[in-house]
């Protein structure tokens, strides 16, 4: 892995914390989210479905670039 690939791998979703700009994501291991309104659900309603930590790592695996074997 080159240098150039580790930087985008240990740097890929960062600075994305638009609600709080913390400089490294928190972890959101569960948490209860509450509604709006009946009909107007947020991004996240059950932590198993997704939380703001899976967001960012859903965000950052496609920069990734797998190594390959030499």
């Amino acid at each position: 892995m080159t240098r150039k690939q580790a930087t985008i791998a240990v740097r890929s979703g960062l600075n994305d914390d638009e609600q709080y700009g913390c400089v490294v994501p928190p972890i959101h291991l569960s948490s209860t989210y509450n509604f709006t309104g009946f009909n107007e659900p947020r991004a996240h309603d059950y932590s198993r479905r997704g939380n703001p930590t899976r967001d960012v790592v859903q965000r950052a695996l496609p920069s990734w670039k797998v190594a390959q074997a030499p």
